[in-house]
C-alpha cells in the first residue's frame, strides 16, 4: 500500500524502521512456532497494491520468523523495532514510496490503527485510536485500506526513519606543488553514490589509475610527490581502479553502509602509458 510521502531528509539512506503486526499463532515459548511475514519497501510507488498491482520489484524485503506470538487463544499485537546499519541499509528517496507486509499463515495479519468514533474519542464499543485490531491474511491476499464504514477507518503502523549524516566533500593537495594537476573529482564519495574521476594526461599518458588509502604522506620520487601512504596498515582502499582515454574517467560505486559515513580518505591519481606521472590529490570525507 502506498506510503504517502517521505519528507527531505539529510539523506535518503533508512537504517532503522517499526512494523506491527497480530496473530493468534502461538508463541515459541509455549510450543508454537511463532509468527512469519515479510515487509517490503518500493520508492516511487504511488498506487494501491505496490507488490501485485504495480509490478514493482521492492528496493528492499526484509523476512522474519519465529516472531512473537500469543501464549493463548487470544490475539496478540506487537510492534518490533528494526535497526538495519551496519551494511543492511537502503536507499528510499524523499517523495511517494509503498511498503507491504506479506504473511506466510492463516492467522498472522497487519495490526490496524482503528479510528474511533467520528468527533473522536471513545466509540461505542469503548475503542478509541489505538492498535486494537487486525486482519488475518487471506488466500488472495489483502490490499489497501480496510474500511470499517462511512467514518471509521484503518491504516498498517509503518515507522520508517532516515540517517542524518555529513555532507561528502573532497579537498584538494598538492604537496609542494611538482605534481602534474589534471586529476579533478566530480562526484564525491557518498554512500549508494558513485564517486566519479577525471584525470587529463599528462607528459602524454594514455590512462590513469587511484590508488586511496587512510592517511597522507608527502614522499619525493623521480615521477613525482607520493601524496597518499601507501604503507598504511589498513591497505590500498579501491583496488587501484584504472581507465584509459584523456581525460580518463573513473566511476567507482560506494556501497551503502553507514559505517563508512565520516571517514576520510586520501586518493590520487597517477598517469601511465608514455611513462608515469604523479598527480595531486584529494582528501575525501565520505558522506550519507
Amino acid at each position: 500500500m502506498p506510503g504517502g510521502g517521505l519528507g527531505a531528509a539529510a539523506t535518503d539512506i533508512v537504517g532503522w524502521f517499526e512494523f506491527a503486526y497480530g496473530t493468534t499463532v502461538l508463541d515459541t515459548s509455549v510450543g508454537g512456532p511463532g509468527a512469519t511475514l515479510c515487509t517490503s519497501f518500493y520508492g516511487g510507488a504511488t498506487g494501491w497494491c505496490a507488490e501485485s498491482g504495480l509490478g514493482l520489484l521492492p528496493d528492499a524485503q526484509f523476512c522474519f520468523s519465529g516472531l512473537a506470538g500469543t501464549t493463548n487463544t487470544w490475539p496478540a499485537g506487537w510492534i518490533y523495532s528494526v535497526t538495519i546499519t551496519g551494511g543492511w541499509e537502503f536507499l528510499l528517496p524523499d517523495g511517494p514510496f509503498g511498503y507491504s507486509l506479506r504473511m506466510f499463515d492463516t492467522e498472522t495479519g497487519p495490526l490496524l490503527c482503528y479510528a474511533g468514533s467520528p468527533g473522536g474519542g471513545t466509540d461505542a464499543n469503548g475503542i478509541d485510536d489505538i492498535f486494537d485490531a487486525y486482519v488475518p491474511d487471506l488466500a488472495t491476499g489483502t490490499c489497501g485500506s480496510y474500511n470499517l464504514g462511512a467514518w471509521n477507518f484503518t491504516s498498517w503502523w509503518m515507522h520508517i526513519a532516515k540517517e542524518n549524516g555529513p555532507p561528502a566533500v573532497c579537498a584538494w593537495y598538492c604537496g609542494s606543488g611538482v605534481n602534474c594537476n589534471g586529476y579533478a573529482v566530480v562526484a564525491p564519495v557518498s554512500l549508494g553514490g558513485t564517486f566519479v574521476s577525471s584525470v587529463t594526461a599528462c607528459g602524454g599518458n594514455t590512462g590513469a589509475l587511484l590508488a586511496a588509502y587512510m592517511t597522507p604522506l608527502t614522499f619525493l620520487t623521480g615521477w613525482g610527490e607520493i601524496l597518499v601512504n601507501i604503507a598504511d596498515p589498513n591497505g590500498e582502499l579501491l583496488g587501484l581502479p584504472a581507465a584509459l582515454g584523456n581525460p580518463a574517467i573513473l566511476a567507482l560505486p560506494v556501497p551503502i553502509h553507514l559505517g563508512f559515513a565520516s571517514l576520510t580518505i586520501y586518493v590520487q591519481a597517477a598517469g601511465f602509458g608514455g611513462g608515469v606521472n604523479l598527480h595531486c590529490a584529494y582528501a575525501c570525507t565520505i558522506g550519507s
